[in-house]
């Protein structure tokens, strides 16, 4: 389990990671000194036999998780900001402020208790593994910079061989190329500043195991939240994918199916080409031998899993009629019953019909 700590320089605080445990020391003329360790339980209780504290300095009230210990009263109660957390009894002082997005766990609970695979920042939202997300988006940076400089250096030997008097297609078709790349790699670091701050919870899992024959990732909807799963094995380029389907529901392009979690109406291949489009930004050889997202349609995907033959073709959103709705799985030879058979429920839009056993976003 990773908690925040701090170790303090002479006063000045720098925030480190060293497990469960925390560590405070100074500096004087001999050197390095310990004033204080710390070490917790998995929900936060001092292990206090372990404890050290020198009696001769400053105590360090910043501990578990880096929060501040409320020594009033003798309680040990733990400040994060929003409430105040017990980690005697695993429990917060009052009720989450976002209970309504936890309707299945108890508004007094520490991370869904399981504090070794989640975090509570600051008393509000339980998050996943932002830490593969941070390295998502420092991938996206890296990849925008290296594709800056090789297109500086395309352009330059697209001037020389045209000053030469030499064909330069094929350069330009690179540049084109590489300058998609990073439009879909920007496009991927607005999108996922936008789920951050959301009112929806997303939550990435990366202790999903794929079933035999399975994906390797899949959005589903658990419990009022996204979650956005991606096996390890899937790489940073699984998560861009998934995090697109992500993305595709914040903006009612993507819904879901109250009962199994899994997509629901909505759900059409063109949800699979722009996903496909962005895992193809962060890792192009993932998919084959192609040179540009441009590539990437329907067909392509299609011919990549027999799943995506069952897909409606049409763009399905929650503004799309019902009556459309319905032409687009008839289309495929699937019968799917929303309207009655008059012109305006036909034209009704999915929106309005507000179906309960569909969860979606305006």
């Amino acid at each position: 389990m990773l908690t925040s700590s701090s170790v303090h320089y002479e006063g000045s605080a720098l925030a480190v990671y060293f497990g469960d445990v925390t560590i405070a020391h100074t500096r004087n003329t001999a050197g390095l000194v310990v004033t204080q360790t710390n070490d917790y339980y998995p929900f936060g209780l001092p292990i206090t036999p372990l404890g050290y504290q020198n009696q001769s300095s400053n105590i360090n009230d910043y501990k578990y998780n880096g929060k501040e210990l409320q020594t009033e009263f003798g309680l040990g109660w733990m400040d994060y900001g929003w409430r105040v957390y017990d980690p005697a009894t695993s429990r917060w002082s009052s009720v989450d402020p976002l209970a309504d997005k936890y309707f299945n766990i108890s508004p007094y609970a520490y991370v869904a208790d399981n504090p070794v695979i989640f975090l509570d920042p600051d008393g509000r939202v339980i998050e996943g593994d932002v830490n593969r997300v941070n390295n998502l988006k420092e991938r996206g940076n890296s990849i925008k910079e290296a594709e800056g400089r090789r297109q500086g250096r395309l352009e330059t030997k697209i001037s020389e061989r045209g000053a030469a008097g030499k064909n330069t297609t094929r350069l330009e078709r690179r540049v084109s190329n590489s300058r998609e790349r990073v439009e879909q790699v920007n496009e991927a670091l607005t999108e996922i500043k936008s789920l951050e701050e959301s009112e929806t919870v997303y939550h990435v899992n990366s202790d999903y195991t794929a079933q035999s024959g399975g994906p390797d990732g899949e959005t589903t909807y658990e419990g009022g939240k996204v979650m956005v799963n991606v096996a390890r094995s899937y790489g940073l380029h699984g998560l861009a994918h998934e995090l697109k389907h992500a993305y595709q529901f914040e903006t009612g392009q993507l819904d879901f199916h109250n009962k199994t979690g899994g997509p629901g109406l909505l759900y059409d291949i063109n949800d699979e080409v722009a996903a496909f489009q962005r895992q193809f930004a962060f890792k192009p050889s993932s998919l084959g031998s192609i040179s540009s997202a441009s590539e990437i349609n329907a067909r392509f995907v299609q011919q990549l899993d027999a799943l995506y033959m069952s897909l409606p073709r049409a763009n399905l959103n929650v503004n799309t009629g019902l009556g459309d709705i319905e032409w687009a799985y008839k289309h495929l030879g699937r019968t799917i019953n929303l309207i009655n058979l008059n012109p305006v429920t036909y034209n009704q839009t999915y929106k309005d019909a507000n179906y309960s056993n569909f969860t979606s976003k305006p």
